[in-house]
């Protein structure tokens, strides 16, 4: 693909700086309509039409037409006044507009033809378009400002809107494809066509149910919180705004008015300044005219969640004066939607009534931090999860966890069995003391009766699986031994430990943090820091590593103080601090530095206390191994010696967990895989593959099919037969991988990134680019389109390849350079996805004709 011609791109052309008599006639007649509004009474008005019949009586003509058309059309009436006339303006703009469409079609703008109007609006006229240029057939729709509108603002704020899409991409959010100004001066978009109908419209023709409706929401979340994280606010979310397609693909528009956060994007002001047109979805803040924030999009995707699940808006608006209309969303709470629902009224009432009216709270601060944590609690919702806008009382967090959808994990009973006996164990020591007989032995009832396979008809079923005697056993420890809180306690941390070896992280997390909260308030100070370091390895595990890495950083400062340095408490805290930090920081944070250091003071600590076969120090020289491997990249010059430490420091961690474990425990396996990683990474995939394999046995064993942990194992024995060449078993594993998955995540989550890259990457390597780009955009679902994201920037590389193998080699140049230079960022330059993205960069120029620019990134020095 040739560059483009000036003029034709992204950018905005620059404006004539002349003055257009007819842009300079409407401001005129839009400041005195905004005069006879403003104006209270009879008296002023006549005197302000009078002025004008004196100045200019060709003006007053136009003036009275305007007033005619506020006077007589019903619909404009039963709107605020100042928005009747904003909208009598515009109409009459497109009025105006409606002249030039019979010349306009069929003629040639860039390299498309219009064809046909699509839509006409205040902020813009659409066409139907298609490429004019032969090179090949895709229609699309292009957009111009009305030229009865045209005015250095609304210019403004249309080259803003091309200036806001340039810098987003996202599968739910309309892409812009291209941009320009035509010969009179009027700017114009170029979109991608969006054949679809307003999600309302969409839910409502199909009669889709509750959760139905959410899933698509969840796709509109994922589109603002792209933008939000592009520092970009919508300001007139709506359905209209909002189209969905035949497939189900929500697509958002019209960011006409949207805000700009970044003031290198927007502009000297950093923001337009620019009225909602929606008030039906405006919040509060908009309708008072206060600085908006990323809480107001949140707000109008509370009032749309709203509509589709009550089928009624939150107020009835039609017909308030400003005043009234103001106090009603400013200050009036909403009816919860279920009252205000015909259907569904059981369905909506509790966790979507909360949740709907938290996004539509008055205050910006008492909303949803952003249109994430929306999403995160609608999904929640629909997993059976307890939801967050709801006040988390024990009784409706058990009753969550009992209602909610059970996935077998029976291989992992062994596990329970085992943590359950440890609770039996707790009992006999409690006889010991006579004057707890009759307590212990009323416990060990309660325990031993969950080691035993219930009644099918009292169970529900032929079968029961591990989380199941968990979930039962939960519920009855906190309602039946609420009179023994010791006890009580004592059994709720084995049940806390028998969910996070499920790999069941939700309901650990809640345990653990209600045993701290407990724990804190008795002040035992020796139990409170191991439970606030096993609650931080829990949320670790969960990927919430910032979460993780404060609650162990208390923990260790409390064990710091209480216990001495050298306690081996600080050690195992030392230890789990800097996992949780090698797993949950984003790339390029700095206290990844941390890493290192507080491995080897924590393996001093094992030492010095002789600690030859412990397990915490096991699994520190385990991570030491680890961070070694990395440091081979990023110091490349000493390259070698990190390599030997790694592979010595891992080789002395097996040795010690097959000692302490014996040669068939997970333990061996998660070191048997790093290890084959790492190897794998410094080009001895030989030594790998057999360590990949034997660890795909163990986790099979140990853990069973469906462990998370098993399933990442089996993605990283794929990506080995894909590196070699081998792309028909790496598919067969991947695809096995990834059924296994979506048993677990059926919408997909973050664990899942790498086996789908992974999958991806091999279709590619099979010819199937358009497979492969399907997931690749769905890996950027999965994702969230987190720039900060090492996974996302590789998918974006492998992107980038993909349209250079369909010859678009502009579109790949920009994709390929942005995922080096993030790669750069969150890597190092040695590091092995930044050379591959490097090499993509030749192959891309030298495939372009462009030998120089490869030449110049081959030899390294190629600017990103």
């Amino acid at each position: 693909e040739s560059p483009r011609e000036p003029g034709s791109g992204i950018l905005p052309a620059p404006m004539d700086p002349r003055p257009d008599p007819g842009v300079e006639r409407w401001r005129r007649l839009e400041a005195l309509l905004d005069r006879w509004i403003d104006a209270d009474d009879e008296r002023k008005r006549d005197a302000i039409l009078e002025t004008v019949r004196e100045d200019d009586p060709s003006l007053l003509r136009e003036l009275e037409t305007m007033l005619g058309h506020l006077s007589t059309r019903a619909d404009l009436l039963d709107r605020p006044l100042v928005e009747g006339a904003d909208a009598l303006l515009r109409e009459l703009a497109v009025e105006d507009e409606a002249a030039r469409e019979a010349g306009r079609r069929g003629r040639v703008l860039g390299p498309y033809r219009l064809l046909d109007l699509i839509d006409r609006g205040g902020m813009g006229v659409v066409y139907l378009a298609e490429r004019a240029d032969e090179q090949f057939e895709k229609q699309v729709a292009v957009k111009l400002l009305p030229a009865g509108l045209r005015s250095r603002e609304a210019e403004r704020r249309f080259l803003n809107e091309r200036q806001i899409l340039a810098h987003l991409e996202h599968p739910n959010i309309a892409r812009l494809l291209d941009g320009g100004v035509t010969e009179e001066g009027t700017p114009y978009l170029v979109m991608e066509l969006v054949d679809g109908q307003p999600i309302d419209v969409f839910c409502d023709e199909r009669h889709l149910d509750p959760a139905s409706r959410l899933k698509l929401v969840l796709q509109v979340c994922a589109a603002v919180q792209h933008a939000h994280r592009h520092l970009v606010i919508h300001r007139d979310l709506k359905p209209g705004n909002i189209l969905v397609d035949s497939s189900g693909r929500v697509k958002l528009l019209d960011f006409g008015i949207a805000k700009l956060q970044d003031p290198e994007l927007a502009g000297a002001g950093g923001a337009t300044v620019f009225q909602p047109r929606s008030v039906r979805y405006a919040s509060p803040e908009q309708i008072a005219n206060r600085p908006v924030s990323a809480a107001s999009d949140v707000y109008s995707l509370g009032v749309i969640l709203f509509e589709l699940l009550a089928g009624h808006p939150p107020y009835e608006l039609a017909g308030l004066s400003p005043t009234e209309l103001e106090r009603v969303v400013c200050e009036k709470p909403p009816e919860p939607p279920s009252q205000r629902a015909t259907t569904w009224k059981r369905r909506l009432a509790g966790d979507l009534d909360n949740i709907v009216l938290k996004a539509l709270r008055k205050d910006p601060e008492e909303r949803y931090g952003s249109a994430a944590e929306l999403a995160d609690d609608l999904q929640r919702y629909l997993e059976g999860l307890p939801v967050r806008a709801r006040p988390g009382t024990r009784r409706y967090r058990a009753a969550k966890f009992i209602g909610r959808h059970r996935f077998a994990v029976a291989a992992a009973a062994v596990l329970l069995l085992l943590a359950l006996a440890g609770a039996v164990a707790i009992v006999h020591q409690a006889r010991v003391a006579a004057r707890e007989r009759d307590r212990a032995e009323r416990t060990a009832d309660f325990v031993l009766e969950f080691m035993t396979i219930p009644d099918p008809d009292r169970g529900g079923g032929t079968t029961v699986t591990s989380r199941e005697l968990l979930d039962q056993a939960r519920t009855r420890t906190l309602r039946e031994l609420a009179d023994q809180p010791d006890m009580q306690t004592r059994i709720l941390e084995v049940i806390a430990d028998g969910y996070q070896n499920l790999g069941v992280y939700g309901p650990a997390i809640e345990l653990r943090e209600e045993l701290v909260d407990r724990y804190a308030t008795v002040g035992d100070v020796s139990r409170l820091g191991r439970t606030q370091r096993a609650l931080g390895a829990a949320l670790a595990d969960a990927g919430r590593g910032e979460e993780a890495v404060d609650r162990l950083e208390e923990a260790l400062e409390l064990q710091r103080n209480e216990l001495g340095p050298r306690s081996s408490e600080v050690a195992e805290t030392l230890g789990a601090l800097a996992r949780a930090i090698a797993v949950g920081l984003p790339p390029g944070d700095p206290r990844a530095g941390r890493i290192e250091p507080l491995l080897r003071e924590a393996i001093d600590i094992h030492r010095r206390a002789g600690d030859r076969d412990d397990p915490d120090l096991a699994a520190d020289l385990h991570l030491l191994g680890q961070t070694c491997f990395a440091q081979a990249f990023s110091d490349p010059e000493r390259r070698e010696l990190h390599v030997r430490e790694a592979v010595s420091t891992m080789d002395e961690a097996l040795a010690m967990r097959r000692r302490i474990y014996g040669d068939r425990a997970f333990p061996v396996a998660e070191t048997l895989n790093d290890l084959g990683l790492g190897l794998d990474s410094v080009g001895r995939s030989a030594e790998a593959m057999p360590m990949l394999e034997e660890a795909l046995e163990i986790h099979r064993e140990v853990l069973g099919e469906e462990h998370p942990d098993t399933l990442h194992i089996l993605g990283n024995v794929a990506a080995m037969h894909r590196d070699a060449g081998d792309y028909e078993e790496a598919e067969r594993l991947y695809r096995e991988a990834l059924g296994q998955w979506k048993k677990i995540h059926p919408n997909g989550a973050r664990p899942m990134a790498a086996v789908i890259y992974g999958f991806a990457n091999v279709l590619f390597h099979q010819g199937r680019l358009d497979e492969a780009e399907a997931q690749l955009r769905w890996l950027g679902e999965v994702l969230d389109d987190d720039p900060d994201e090492p996974r996302y920037q590789v998918g974006e590389s492998l992107l980038g390849e993909i349209e250079m193998s369909r010859g678009r080699f502009a579109e790949a140049e920009l994709r390929l350079l942005s995922s080096y230079s993030a790669l750069q960022r969150l890597f190092s330059e040695a590091h092995p996805a930044t050379v591959e993205a490097r090499e993509r960069l030749v192959s891309l120029y030298e495939s372009w004709g462009r030998p120089e620019d490869a030449e110049r990134f081959r030899r390294g020095e190629g600017s990103s």
